[in-house]
């Protein structure tokens, strides 16, 4: 949505300005309007020309006429394992002056991050459909991580929260996730909190989380959307 990405590059020019750093900007077309015209998502040499910049500004790339899908994998996936953006960092702080949804909760009550593994899981593309259209239609969506994967992924969640000072971690769980869990439990050494009634506390006991909350892709589909509800940020994934 360019009139979306318009009102932030406002915002980001005036933080150029009163930080004393310069940006120079190359614009790009890749959305839904482009596919429409043309028929291509993402040409691989465009990947090639986001290597040479420092940073990438994405906005929102779906639109009604565009079966879902097409530019999720087309664009947002490719952009994701071609550049391996492998953490989804979303800070979350209220600051003054500003309204929460939150009884009694003060800007020094909120200020985490959630940290989000982006490359493995539900986004390795495993998966498909089969006797479509019939009443034995089956779906499936396969949920995979490695070694690695978690790894690096815990790695960066302490180093980070190392920098912020942090004291606590927190490793957000669903039950019937436990093979992938395991695996960062066996990585951690250091899980603090939550099964079922993890949102709750999320939501009405942020103190207990105190600075990041590391999580899945799938399960942070769920706390994510909650922490913008708090009032969040939301940076560009980490690459490699």
């Amino acid at each position: 949505m360019p009139e979306v990405l318009a009102e932030g590059v406002k915002v980001v020019n005036e933080a150029a300005n009163k930080y004393g750093f310069k940006l120079n900007y190359i614009k790009y077309d890749f959305g839904a309007e482009r596919y429409l015209r043309t028929g291509e998502a993402l040409p691989d040499s465009a990947i090639e020309e986001f290597k040479k910049s420092d940073v990438m500004y994405l906005g929102a790339i779906g639109h009604p006429d565009v079966k879902p899908g097409i530019l999720e994998l087309g664009i947002l996936l490719k952009i994701r394992f071609k550049l391996d953006q492998y953490i989804n960092l979303r800070p979350v702080k209220l600051f003054p002056n500003v309204e929460t949804p939150l009884k009694d909760k003060k800007p020094e009550d909120i200020d985490f991050v959630v940290i989000r593994e982006n490359s493995g899981g539900i986004y390795t593309g495993i998966g498909g459909a089969t006797m479509v259209g019939t009443q034995n239609e089956i779906a499936s969506q396969v949920m995979v991580y490695s070694r690695p994967i978690v790894d690096r992924c815990m790695k960066y969640a302490y180093e980070y929260t190392r920098k912020r000072n942090s004291k606590k971690k927190a490793l957000i769980k669903e039950g019937k996730l436990e093979e992938a869990l395991q695996m960062q439990e066996n990585v951690s050494g250091n899980v603090h909190a939550v099964i079922g009634l993890a949102l709750h506390m999320y939501i009405s006991e942020l103190h207990d989380f105190e600075e990041a909350v590391l999580t899945i892709n799938k399960v942070s589909r769920v706390y994510s959307p909650w922490s913008s509800k708090i009032y969040g940020l939301r940076q560009t994934p980490e690459r490699r």
